[in-house]
């Protein structure tokens, strides 16, 4: 498949490609798994895919767009809003750190971004007066990246709402 990362395009299917990830790569502990990938346009297009999931700051620029970037109504950090035309870079570095991700996850293993455990485990046992209780399992490990690595990241820059938000979905 094709990467089209024209900003607010109808056609577009990506934020970053090739370039953009061998680029931000260096600055991951990714570099091995990377240069090793066979398929780069796959990884990309799965980690946008994870990326979409996170909750953005502002509105889409257009309805016809097919991706959720460019945004209005984004404050910039050192002070104004983020260009409306593009799509921020923090953005792209975040789809090429997913990607990088990605690619240290061998093809035979799991989706890192499949199910979560949905099993039930006892988080606390009592004895005297009998009291269980129990929690779901794990979420998914790239669900945990994407939370813990990813989301902090964008954060810094203001391009995900608050930490719980969901995206909405029509």
């Amino acid at each position: 498949m094709t990467l089209i990362k024209t900003a607010g395009s109808e056609a577009a299917n990506t934020y970053a490609d090739a370039d953009d990830v061998a680029a931000f790569v260096p600055s991951t502990p990714y570099v091995a798994s990377w240069e090793a990938v066979e398929d780069a346009e796959n990884l990309i297009l799965r980690a946008r895919f994870a990326l979409d999931a996170l909750a953005f700051a502002g509105v889409p620029v257009s309805q016809s767009q097919a991706l959720p970037w460019p945004r209005f109504a984004v404050a910039h950090p050192s002070g104004g809003m983020w260009d409306t035309t593009l799509v921020p870079v923090p953005i792209k570095n975040a789809q090429a750190w997913i990607a990088a991700y990605l690619s240290s996850i061998p093809a035979t293993d799991a989706d890192p971004f499949g199910s979560d455990d949905t099993t039930w485990k006892i988080s606390q046992l009592s004895i005297g007066p009998i009291s269980l209780s129990f929690v779901k399992g794990a979420p998914s490990p790239g669900k945990v990246f994407v939370a813990n690595v990813v989301r902090p990241y964008l954060a810094q820059y203001g391009l995900v709402g608050p930490r719980g938000a969901v995206r909405l979905t029509r």
